[in-house]
């Protein structure tokens, strides 16, 4: 099975933690990071203490009825070991704040704060997947469907509270369009689940998100969320889809969860939208593909006729405002079924021209790892393949963050692709702030493009320590792209740029193309020992990024 060693444990020395870490980058409260603002909601995730009546529904139980019967503080316990076939809907009640209505298995469950995984539901392992450890006994109600409709159907529903519970669709019954729908909802929080689909069946979206306000999937464990390739009734698949609709939506917490899907696992955009959703934070995650849906890997699983699953890549926004992606680690993408093997897009999109509102605007990426992937991200304004261009794309802070085996062996082996596509119209990209990363790409660092003449600005290339692989800076290509006659970077960031800054870089191998004040060390670890422009060593702070993704997978 192909996984790649990381290069960082063999290039970087091994360095003492310090006893107490230094912050660095803006806390929590203050509004913007460089460019880009920061997200104004906080999603709560203290579970409610409740006051009302407690039911308890065993094996063979009415879940329906005591949905419907539930009053705003009450309790509905689901025994552990005990299973609920079906659609249930969680009824509109006018609860608030202090009286949440919590549905939960009566089992032993990881206390608050801590993510659930198969354990709980007596599954000691899947292939493929990291270990984990649990009781291996049942401790979760399943609530399970064996039809198109989801099981958990929370539209419009709010101050639900959902803990425990193995959610998941039937074996070989068909195309699953979502396992949780919460269209509409608001204060709803699924905490310390497990929602999967099943090993070679379509199952499209975990949480559907569309139109939500205030809500949250934490501590959770999700898996086998996939669509087959060629011949599958579905293209994308995600853990949390939102971005679409007419209802405004604000306020999304995706923390602490094991987040496995073959397109984006969290995703926003992508159809037919008149708002953007905004204030969204991602944080704490295992964002992670098992190589065996990979052809040619040893064990390969793909569709029940055997064609692989479509894979794509980790996190996309087409139509999102104020995001923060935050301390998660990102493991395992290459292309499949025709797409980009891109670990994190950021590409505003106009979908087949039904979302001329569409916008990725004030975004944060900070204290990431990437691992084992064929690119690392892409950022701009393009086109949809209608020719339908998007409303803005603008405002990004890209920074201490670790790309490791960004590879050939799983895609382009391009860092980043960064720019504009050339069609007429499309907003120009701005403010782009990428600083304190460090990158292993294996072909490409940088890969440019945007109009003739160039209408691009504010694009910030600093303190970045970089092992470049066989070339520096490079053109996407295509009819009136700016890049199209200049060779080597300095040339090709005139080209493409009306204000640029790329300086005080750590370019390992590079060459002499890059504009004037950057530097060419020998090794990373002499790049780790050069100071950058704001008296930090150049590259990720190493001791910052270990504290946050410390636990994460």
């Amino acid at each position: 099975m192909f996984y790649p060693i990381c290069r960082r444990h063999i290039a970087f020395t091994l360095l003492a933690i310090a006893a107490s870490f230094l912050s660095v980058g803006l806390a929590w409260g203050q509004s913007y990071d460089g460019p880009a603002e920061l997200p104004l909601i906080n999603v709560s995730t203290t579970v409610p203490t409740q006051t009302g009546k407690v039911t308890t529904v065993a094996k063979g139980g009415d879940l329906q009825s005591a949905l419907n019967a539930a009053n705003c503080g009450d309790t509905i316990v689901l025994t552990a070991g005990s299973v609920f076939s079906g659609s249930f809907t969680f009824p509109v009640k006018p609860c608030d704040a202090a009286h949440w209505i919590v549905v939960k298995s009566g089992g032993s469950l990881p206390a608050a704060g801590n993510r659930i995984n198969p354990a709980y539901a007596g599954v000691l392992s899947l292939p493929g997947r990291p270990s984990f450890t649990g009781p291996g006994t049942q401790q979760m109600a399943k609530i399970i469907t064996s039809n198109l409709s989801a099981p958990v159907k929370l539209d419009g529903a709010n101050y639900y509270w959902l803990m425990g519970l193995e959610i998941t669709r039937s074996v070989g019954t068909g195309f699953v369009g979502s396992l949780v729908s919460a269209t509409g909802a608001s204060n709803v929080v699924l905490d310390r689940d497990w929602i999967h689909g099943s090993a070679k069946d379509e199952t499209a979206v975990a949480v559907g998100f569309v139109g939500a306000n205030n809500v949250a999937l934490i501590n959770s464990y999700s898996n086998d969320l996939h669509c087959v390739s060629v011949t599958g009734t579905c293209v994308e698949s995600h853990v949390v889809l939102g971005g679409l609709g007419s209802a405004a939506s604000a306020g999304i917490m995706v923390y602490n969860n094991f987040l496995e899907s073959g397109a984006g696992s969290v995703f926003f955009g992508g159809g037919k939208a008149t708002v953007t959703p905004t204030d969204i934070t991602v944080q704490k995650n295992h964002f992670f593909k098992p190589m065996m849906w990979m052809q040619g890997q040893p064990g390969f699983v793909g569709g029940t006729n055997g064609n692989p699953f479509v894979v794509k890549n980790h996190f996309e926004l087409k139509n999102a405002q104020r995001v923060l992606l935050e301390d998660n680690v990102l493991e395992n993408v290459w292309p499949g079924g025709g797409q980009s093997g891109y670990s994190i897009l950021l590409t505003p999109k106009n979908q087949q021209g039904k979302c001329s509102e569409c916008q990725v605007t004030d975004v944060t990426v900070r204290f990431n790892e990437v691992k084992h992937t064929g690119g690392g991200f892409e950022l701009g304004n393009g086109a949809s393949d209608s020719g339908a261009v998007p409303l803005d794309g603008e405002r990004f802070s890209v920074h201490d963050n670790e790309f490791d085996d960004i590879e050939n062996a799983l895609g382009s082996g391009i860092w980043a692709v960064i720019g504009d596509g050339p069609t007429a119209g499309i907003p120009p990209l701005k403010h782009v702030y990428i600083e304190h990363n460090t990158a292993y790409p294996s072909q490409m660092t940088l890969n440019l493009g945007g109009a003739t003449p160039p209408n691009m600005s504010d694009f910030t290339f600093e303190n970045n320590l970089i092992q470049e692989g066989a070339y520096d800076v490079g053109s996407q290509g295509g009819n009136g792209n700016c890049a199209n006659n200049a060779v080597g970077a300095a040339a090709i960031l005139k080209a493409c740029w009306l204000s640029y800054t790329a300086t005080s870089n750590g370019l390992v191998d590079g060459t002499g193309t890059w504009p004037a004040g950057n530097y060419f060390p020998t090794s990373m670890v002499a790049g780790e020992a050069i100071v950058g422009l704001d008296g930090k060593p150049l590259g990720v702070d190493q001791n910052a990024l270990n504290q946050g993704i410390s636990g994460v997978n």
